[in-house]
């Protein structure tokens, strides 16, 4: 997969990107709204090689993975982006960004970019965006989309997500 917008490029990891990651997964922002993701240490390569081989061996229909969020006019390494399967015939949508890109629009331009994806090759199927509630920041961004908050609920009994759904 290859998107693009007039800030962001959303495509596939490629080799030279794992220091990039590791340094990004290993930041205290991952560490506080992705807990438990990584550490920034081997398990960081382990998963690397896993989403490098998803891309052969997933369903190159569906497309759903991991992919690199980079920034268009310089190629630096911006954050990640998931496309997955949940419940039934929902296609989830988790972005992860440096926060020094997320005011910049860079954000809502991934978010958009991969949404505008989804409803073009996914038909039928619904997309929820689910962020933490007290990403206040995140929150902003899928709402300029112009997306509403579905329902909040309470998960691994501390953290509380807003779920925003497009059918």
């Amino acid at each position: 997969m290859y998107l693009e917008t007039d800030k962001i490029i959303v495509r596939e990891f490629i080799s030279s990107d794992v220091v990039e990651l590791k340094r990004f997964l290993s930041s205290g922002y991952v560490a506080k709204w992705m807990p438990g993701w990584f550490d920034g240490g081997d398990s960081v390569d382990e998963w690397f090689v896993e989403i490098i081989n998803d891309y052969s061996d997933n369903n190159q229909e569906n497309k759903f993975g991991c992919y690199a969020v980079v920034k268009k006019s310089s190629g630096i390494f911006m954050g990640c982006a998931e496309c997955m399967m949940n419940d039934g015939d929902i296609i989830g949508i988790t972005i992860c960004m440096n926060p020094d890109y997320i005011d910049c629009g860079h954000l809502t331009d991934a978010y958009k970019v991969l949404i505008d994806y989804l409803l073009r090759t996914q038909s039928g199927k619904a997309i929820e965006i689910i962020s933490q509630a007290e990403n206040i920041i995140e929150s902003k961004a899928v709402e300029k989309l112009g997306l509403l908050l579905t329902k909040a609920n309470q998960i691994e009994e501390v953290k509380t997500f807003n779920h925003y759904l497009i059918t």
